[in-house]
């Protein structure tokens, strides 16, 4: 019986511990475990890889880019998750998804010390639109049975113990089973328990730490020319709740219209009926993004990060761009 009461404070030691965990607040938990058709992407020999052939392990799908400055911040640290002695059924599978080849993302992950992850795409983004991603780093959580759990939005320390504590009591103690147990006269789904006691990701901003990078992949021709880029922007959670009382997913949705709005209503941008986002000068709304804050910047293939035009007064950037021959329009 002592041993008996020993592993029962254990066990739910480590579940209270795991759910005060402030460091996993921009881990958002879906209530009904979805499931995906059709999860397929590319290995770095252009392979087909099925996520249903992984059942009965624990995966984890992290989304990252090259250019993309978070994801540079916490891979180093999912490398070492993967290689986590606690962890003998977890695969990860970083995916790339900003249309990279494969000699670009091998150096990017040597040059950030990559040993224990293999490098995947998807092409053409197929699970981006899939999963509706907003940004990335994105991170999605399977279950043993292929259902989705929950997703990371933002950047996050893996190698944080507290985490590692989550995640063992959460996947390994069958917490994210929505099968009925019973307990006294009554059945309910552990899972239906867990989300109704962990507290609601819209109240905890304050507690939340990392960026989010939402962007806009564009295809055409201008003048003639073929082009194709990424035009994004940045946003650190701690400096939206500070300046402006929002976590940066919701600032990074709001801000845009705010000052398309901000631009009509001042008359630099003027028309009548309906008319696309072409038919207006992107100089003054990339202009005053800046003014409002957020980083932002534009990747066109082969030539590197471009800068957006640099307001007055904002004269830094998120990071060094390389300055192309050819000026933005």
């Amino acid at each position: 019986m002592k041993l008996l009461l020993i592993f029962i404070y254990l066990i739910t030691s480590n579940i209270s511990y795991a759910l005060e965990k402030p460091n996993i607040k921009n881990l958002v938990l879906s209530k009904n475990p979805k499931i995906y058709e059709e999860v397929v992407f590319k290995d770095s020999n252009d392979y087909d890889v099925n996520l249903d052939d992984f059942k009965g392990k624990l995966l984890i799908l992290n989304f990252w880019a090259t250019w993309c400055a978070p994801c540079r911040e916490e891979m180093p640290s999912l490398d070492d998750l993967q290689s986590n002695s606690n962890f003998d059924n977890l695969k990860i599978f970083p995916i790339n998804i900003g249309q990279e080849n494969l000699s670009k993302s091998d150096a990017f992950f040597k040059e950030i010390g990559i040993q224990n992850l293999e490098i995947y795409f998807d092409a053409p983004i197929t699970l981006a639109k899939k999963f509706s991603l907003r940004g990335v780093p994105t991170t999605i959580l399977f279950n043993k049975k292929g259902e989705e759990f929950g997703r990371i939005m933002g950047t996050i320390d893996f190698n944080n113990l507290e985490f590692i504590n989550w995640l063992k009591t959460f996947a390994y103690l069958g917490l994210d089973s929505k099968e009925p147990v019973t307990v006294g006269s009554s059945k309910v789904a552990p899972r239906d328990v867990l989300a109704a006691v962990l507290p609601n990701p819209a109240k905890l901003g304050h507690l939340m730490h990392g960026k989010t990078c939402a962007g806009t992949w564009v295809k055409g021709t201008l003048d003639g020319v073929s082009r194709e880029l990424y035009l994004y922007h940045v946003a650190d959670n701690e400096t939206t709740m500070r300046e402006w009382g929002a976590q940066a997913v919701l600032w990074q949705t709001a801000v845009c219209p705010v000052v398309a709005l901000e631009l009509l209503a001042t008359g630099v941008w003027a028309g009548t009926g309906v008319k696309g986002p072409d038919a207006f000068d992107s100089v003054p709304f990339l202009n005053l993004l800046g003014e409002y804050g957020t980083h932002h910047g534009m990747v066109e293939l082969g030539s590197g990060l471009w800068p957006s035009p640099r307001p007055a007064s904002k004269p830094s950037w998120d990071r060094p761009v390389q300055r192309p021959s050819v000026r933005l329009r």
